[in-house]
């Protein structure tokens, strides 16, 4: 099968820290082949761009949100050289034969989220970005941005044209619970996806 062929090929390029011919690997591959592991696959372009933002916003890591395999988490862990790291629920389904590779760090959630467990998965404990990348649960979103004691936000899915559903959108995310969020940059990854860039206005008391 072309997934195994992918997956394969990604194990190995993982292992010898070569993003740049795992970004090369979507030209080979469909998109079903290729969302098993990732729906939005970026360009050294648009991860280039992503670097300079995350680097004027003093984002010294990455928390990732539903990270699925960590694939686009770990292409930026090793092209940025900050650390990333992810949460994700139903720890069995990620367990099984059947079950795609993990390719970062993952811890694995019951419950709602809190402050400080927010501050524990992430590498850092200040300065660090949540990401969303084809995120589609309003209310576990919300809940994320609630405990999330931090200033940045990335947003990765569909331009609002496209037909594809994701909640949050990257160009319209309807934060709630009162704080106020800036864009400062909308990066294109190709025809149809987006990297929103999101910065709170709104000071929080940091956990402690």
């Amino acid at each position: 099968m072309n997934m195994d062929r992918l997956e394969s090929q990604l194990l190995k390029l993982i292992a010898v820290h070569d993003w740049k011919k795992i970004i090369q690997l979507s030209d080979d591959y469909s998109f079903i082949e290729k969302s098993r592991f990732l729906w939005a696959w970026p360009t050294e372009k648009c991860l280039q761009e992503l670097k300079t933002v995350l680097a004027e916003n003093c984002v010294e890591s990455v928390l990732s949100i539903g990270c699925g395999s960590g694939l686009l988490e770990w292409i930026i862990e090793e092209m940025m050289d900050i650390p990333v790291s992810g949460v994700e629920r139903n720890h069995s389904m990620w367990t099984t034969k059947y079950s795609p590779s993990i390719f970062i760090r993952v811890r694995f959630i019951d419950g709602d989220p809190k402050p400080e467990y927010l501050q524990n998965c992430a590498v850092t404990t200040d300065h660090f970005a949540l990401l969303f990348c084809y995120f589609n649960n309003r209310s576990a979103f919300d809940k994320y941005i609630d405990a999330f004691r931090g200033d940045v936000v990335l947003i990765v899915g569909p331009q609002n044209d496209r037909n594809i559903v994701t909640d949050p959108l990257p160009m319209n995310p309807k934060f709630t619970y009162g704080s106020k969020w800036s864009v400062k940059a909308v990066i294109n990854i190709d025809d149809y996806n987006v990297i929103a860039v999101y910065r709170r206005l709104t000071q929080l008391k940091k956990f402690s």
